[in-house]
Parts: structure tokens; sequence; C-alpha cells
């Protein structure tokens, strides 16, 4: 299933030769309509940090097995929190793990070091909307449909 989360696109880049890539190879890259890379908020306009069900941060590794560097528009890394400053879990409305897909319906795949998916979800168990600054919901795109 395809799961927008998002009505506008943001741009999450890699340095040097670490590039994250879908299944199918492509560059998956985010940005608002403005062709420009928004700052990650949550509801409250807090910025959220991913961690894992054993609150771990995740690393995320890419087709190559090399793990991609996000950078914000200011090339710091992002952290994001939810709004009581925990780590937010993914969750679809039925409480099963988000398929994220590409506007090529290609499913990029995440992993943790142990090479398992890492699940994510708010603290109340639902899924936490992430606005850019304008307060806009974000859209994900890839490469080839900008």
């Amino acid at each position: 299933m395809t799961i927008l989360l998002l009505s506008r696109t943001f741009l999450i880049t890699a340095t040097h030769d670490r590039v994250f890539k879908d299944t199918n190879g492509h560059i998956p890259v985010i940005k608002d309509s403005h062709g420009h890379t928004p700052d990650f908020k949550d509801t409250n306009n807090h910025t959220p940090v991913f961690k894992d069900t054993n609150d771990h941060t995740p690393v995320f590794k890419d087709t190559n097995n090399h793990t991609p560097v996000f950078k914000d528009t200011n090339d710091h890394t992002p952290v994001f929190k939810d709004s009581h400053d925990h780590t937010p879990v993914f969750k679809d409305t039925n409480n099963h793990t988000p398929v994220f897909k590409d506007t090529n319906d290609h499913t990029p795949v995440f992993k943790d070091t142990n090479n398992h998916t890492p699940v994510f979800k708010d603290t109340n168990d639902h899924t936490p909307v992430f606005k850019d600054t304008n307060d806009y919901t974000l859209v994900i795109k890839d490469t080839h449909d900008l």
C-alpha cells in the first residue's frame, strides 16, 4: 500500500557517496513545491528524533549497505522528536508498519544496524504528522518525478 504522509515535497540528500536509493536504484528526493528543503516540524512546531523500538537510533542503509547522511538546508543533521520530546514510531491507522513508495511505486527498504526494518510510531501509537515551516504536510517524491 502507498502511504502519502504529505501534500508537498522536501529534499533529503546524502553526503559524498552515501546515497540512499530505493530498491530499483533510484535516489528519492524530497522537496517542497518551491523546490526548497523544508525544516521538519511536528504538529507543535517542534523538530521531531528517530529511534527504533528499543530506543536506539536506527542506522539507515542504502542498497549498497552505505549509511546515508541526512542534512537540512543548513547542512546540519536533523533530529526528530515528538511534542513530548520522545522519539516517534510510525504506524498506519491499522497499527501496521506503513510501506513507503516512491512515485514509481518502488519501495525503499530501510534497515537498522542489525539489518532489521525499524518501526516508527509516536508515544500514543499514532502516526505523527510532519509539517514544514509553513505548516504544510509533506509529500515524498523521487527525482524522476520532479
